[in-house]
């Protein structure tokens, strides 16, 4: 038999600890707990459900700092799925609201925010501006929750790379692991280790960061590190092996289409199972058996919610 607090120490596990693919989940009770339900079910690549979560925050007797949160992780999700365009809107609308916000609250709020947009500004390539942007949220960080400097990393490298700056990114990337071990987030610890493996270019960690998301069931999370695998060029073109991949990325796509996880102009998932059954090698993963992670530089990157 379930209770509100018990609920509520499920759904900040899933959200920001250790049972991140926690499913079905318990109904939030309150505005905090329908963020972390929110968080969790993104992380789980569940996209439509996370997205009715936070279209519910966004009512006027929400508290304002909740609002930003929830603004910042509609715009995440977006990013996730290649809607850099689509997320700066909202990015920018829960800075705006950020700046009346005192206190942790204000400081965790404005961080997303800022690293939002600096995500956002490396979809078309805006370097400078990302750097300008991580430079301003840099100095709220020691005021804001732990997980913002973990995030602030992870952005920071991502820009680092996107400057063709490996040494900077995998500096960037090892301080973000640190960080996310010290605070218990499994889904934290597990993207900072697949932007330790994009920042190394080690094919090795990507696949041990897409076994424990599988593992896990963190779908997005898998996808990544699938595509930084066929980024990598770790198996030799044309192989089994790259077949593999190229298997799972397209059955994933798929499966996170149909949860949500769609743009204005994206293929339908039939046109994806379509694709699917004209390219799977025979006898592969079957569609059921397969869990996955994040788009591809084309789709949107290896970004992952908070």
């Amino acid at each position: 038999m379930t209770t509100p607090a018990r609920d509520r120490e499920v759904l900040r596990a899933a959200a920001l600890g250790g049972e991140p693919g926690w499913h079905p989940l318990p109904p939030a009770h309150d505005d905090e707990g329908r963020w972390w339900r929110a968080v969790a079910l993104g992380g789980q690549g569940r996209y439509a459900a996370a997205a009715a979560e936070l279209e519910r925050l966004g009512a006027p007797t929400t508290a304002v700092g909740l609002r930003s949160l929830a603004l910042s992780t509609r715009g995440s999700h977006l990013r996730q799925l290649g809607g850099h365009l689509l997320a700066r809107r909202f990015d920018g609308r829960a800075l705006a609201l950020a700046g009346g916000v005192p206190g942790r609250a204000g400081a965790t709020a404005r961080s997303d925010a800022l690293v939002g947009l600096a995500a956002d500004a490396l979809g078309p390539g805006r370097v400078t501006l990302a750097r300008r942007l991580l430079a301003q949220a840099a100095q709220g960080l020691a005021g804001a929750d732990e997980r913002c400097a973990v995030r602030w990393h992870w952005v920071a490298a991502e820009t680092a790379l996107c400057g063709d700056e490996r040494d900077e990114a995998a500096a960037h990337a090892g301080t973000a692991l640190r960080l996310a071990a010290s605070t218990g987030s499994v889904r934290h610890e597990l993207k900072s280790a697949l932007v330790v493996a994009a920042a190394t270019g080690s094919g090795e960690a990507a696949h041990r960061v897409r076994t424990a998301a599988a593992q896990h069931d963190l779908l997005p999370l898998r996808w990544a590190a699938t595509m930084l695998l066929l980024a990598l060029d770790g198996p030799r073109s044309g192989s089994p092996a790259e077949g593999g991949l190229r298997h799972e990325n397209t059955v994933s796509h798929a499966i996170l289409t149909l949860r949500g996880g769609g743009l204005p102009g994206a293929p339908t998932p039939r046109d994806l199972v379509r694709s699917w059954s004209t390219t799977a090698p025979t006898g592969r993963v079957p569609p059921a058996r397969v869990r996955a992670g994040s788009p591809d530089r084309g789709q949107g990157g290896v970004e992952v919610v908070r």
